[in-house]
Order: C-alpha cells, then sequence, then structure tokens
C-alpha cells in the first residue's frame, strides 16, 4: 500500500440538512462511490439563519453490536438567532426523517444518514443570562447505521 501526507486542515464550513421528501435516486447500498446519484431538491424556506463560527461539530464512532457492527453518528451546531419561524421549521423536522451533508474546510464532503438509516433532530434554545450573552438556538442530529457515513466524490446537485 501506498500512502501520501496531504494536509487537511480542521473545522466544517457547511452544513445542509434534507427531509428524505427533498431527497431521491438512492441507490440500494450507498457507498462513496455512487453517492454522488442521490439528488438532494430543497423546498425553498423564507428563514435565515447564521451558523456560529467554528460552531459545527461532527462526532462518528463504531462499536461491535451483535450481529455486526454499528456506527453512530452525531452532528450539532449553533444558530446565533431564535426566531418563530425558526422553530416552528424546527419543530416539523424533529418528527422528520432528514439527513445531512457536511462540508470540510479542505472541499470534502460527507453524506450522514441514508433513507433507510436517517437522522433525527432536536434543538436546544439557549438563552443569555446578560445582554451581551446573546441567545442561540443549538441544533443536535443523530443517527446509527450497519454502515459508516460515506463521501460525496462529485458535487452535491
Amino acid at each position: 500500500m501506498n500512502f501520501n501526507c496531504e494536509e487537511q486542515i480542521g473545522g466544517f464550513n457547511n452544513v445542509q440538512v434534507y427531509t428524505l421528501e427533498e431527497t431521491s435516486g438512492w441507490p440500494k447500498v450507498v457507498t462513496d462511490h455512487n453517492s454522488d446519484l442521490v439528488t438532494f431538491t430543497p423546498i425553498p424556506q423564507n428563514i435565515e439563519g447564521t451558523i456560529l463560527n467554528e460552531s459545527i461539530d461532527v462526532r462518528e464512532s463504531s462499536a461491535v453490536k451483535d450481529p455486526g457492527n454499528l456506527h453512530d453518528v452525531s452532528i450539532s451546531f449553533e444558530f446565533l438567532s431564535q426566531s418563530p419561524a425558526l422553530e416552528q421549521l424546527l419543530d416539523g423536522y424533529s418528527s422528520t426523517k432528514l439527513v445531512a451533508v457536511v462540508c470540510k474546510n479542505y472541499k470534502q464532503k460527507k453524506l450522514y444518514g441514508t433513507n433507510t438509516f436517517p437522522l433525527q433532530l432536536t434543538y436546544e434554545l439557549k438563552h443569555g443570562k446578560k445582554p451581551e450573552d446573546g441567545t442561540a438556538t443549538i441544533i443536535k442530529l443523530t443517527g446509527q447505521s450497519p454502515k459508516r457515513s460515506v463521501h460525496i466524490l462529485n458535487e452535491v446537485g
């Protein structure tokens, strides 16, 4: 085996969350080499939010369970605001099956969740104690799958 040593900076710069209804073209088994067959068609929303810089946290772990491996995924990020429209959207998402595309700072993208093993969303409202503390909406996506999350080797369509 040959290995090269290409430096990859840490961190994430983008999270895209989709309901399963906003996706199509799922292969029977999703892999790094066919993940670009999945089509993403977001439903337009009139809600804007700014993610707190460097708040995107992605954790992936695997464990051997009976009858095989189990991969856990946890994605969290923080919006710098709260609004009735954002909370209504998140309420709807909390009872919906989701997937996420997360982009790293060095142009690598991964697909988390699938049509057969989707993610679930929860959120928390953080209220500052002092005016300078501000407010935030913390989003958390979690899921489990018998296979690891896959890389998207081509542009997301």
